[in-house]
């Protein structure tokens, strides 16, 4: 999950409707996430929201 108020991306786990548990990542990049997808090969994209906005690509 992305959230353009601050500069990182959360994993949530959820059960039904309720979250499990969450787990903040890439906060080190210093970068807003614009959007994730997952690709048809299960990895993520990651657009950033920057003057020089990236599209990262995260692979097991």
């Amino acid at each position: 999950m992305a959230g353009l108020g601050g500069k990182e991306l959360w994993r949530v786990v959820l059960d039904g409707r309720s979250v499990v548990s969450r787990t903040r990542m890439y906060a080190g990049l210093g970068e807003r996430f614009r959007h994730v997808q997952q690709a048809p090969d299960s990895a993520l994209l990651l657009l950033t929201d920057e003057t020089n906005g990236r599209i990262l690509r995260v692979a097991r």
